[in-house]
């Protein structure tokens, strides 16, 4: 083998390991993206599910402590990111609480957050709070606002997953609106096919509160479909991962009658 065709196989070689390291750095950041919430966040977001047993004393607590440790992080994209979800988390308590005033306010602030976060790079995490931002605005804003903003969250969450094809929580914003839209816009045939769909792919990542979301709004489309038989098993999946939920609570009332 001459010299240059021994330089040039060591270049392609050279070549194709840096190729291999992005594809295999970029699949790693994919599948770890949504893996670790911070502690505190956390601690808010299991709060915000397990409603029943937390007192609005205990969220103002936990609301604090969250933007606390959010604004330790250093400042740049992750820092909004988790500003955001912050602002956000405690915009759908307030809402939840029938504070729509204080949950609007909340929830620009998280708009803002998240929408300065994508300016400065679009990537599953930022479009997922972007996305989860303005859906959490459709509840507690003016009709008009649901109308010229809620058209936008299916397809926000279908650029989060080409950025992440498993993140279960952009499947779940790209198809809740069947079960949750308004009438006459809601499709709970299409709404309880799709949310089946999520489950069953063996490909996505959930964290707790996103099985806990799909197994939720099965159980409220099935009911509200008057099959309440094959509701019972999307409840207790759902009361396994939060059994102090509201929803839940309500749902299994549902069932009784």
């Amino acid at each position: 083998m001459n010299l240059s065709n021994a330089m040039a196989k060591t270049t392609t070689k050279k070549i194709s390991d840096t190729i291999l390291f992005a594809l295999i750095l970029f699949f790693t950041l994919s599948t770890n993206l949504f893996a670790t919430e911070p502690p505190a966040r956390k601690a808010l977001h299991d709060a915000f599910y397990n409603d029943l047993a937390t007192t609005s004393a205990q969220y103002e607590q936990l609301f604090q402590d969250a933007l606390q440790e959010a604004e330790k992080t250093p400042a740049g994209i992750t820092k909004n990111v988790n500003l955001a979800w912050c602002y956000y988390l405690m915009s759908r308590i307030c809402g939840n609480a029938g504070d729509t005033k204080r949950a609007e306010k909340l929830g620009d602030t998280a708009f803002e957050y998240a929408d300065e976060a994508r300016n400065k790079s679009e990537n599953a995490e930022t479009i997922l709070i972007y996305t989860n931002a303005i859906a959490q605005n459709c509840t507690v804003k003016s009709f008009w606002y649901m109308m010229s903003q809620g058209i936008r969250v299916n397809g926000l969450a279908k650029d989060v997953l080409k950025y992440n094809p498993r993140c279960a929580s952009a499947m779940y914003l790209r198809d809740a609106q069947n079960i949750y839209a308004p009438a006459p816009f809601y499709n709970y045939k299409e709404g309880i096919k799709c949310m089946k769909a999520i489950l069953a792919d063996t490909n996505a990542e959930f964290e707790p509160f996103d099985l806990f979301d799909v197994n939720i709004s099965l159980a409220y489309a099935l009911i509200n479909s008057k099959q309440k038989a094959d509701a019972a098993p999307y409840l207790e999946a759902a009361e396994k991962i939060y059994p102090y939920n509201k929803t839940l609570k309500e749902l299994k009332e549902q069932m009784k009658k």
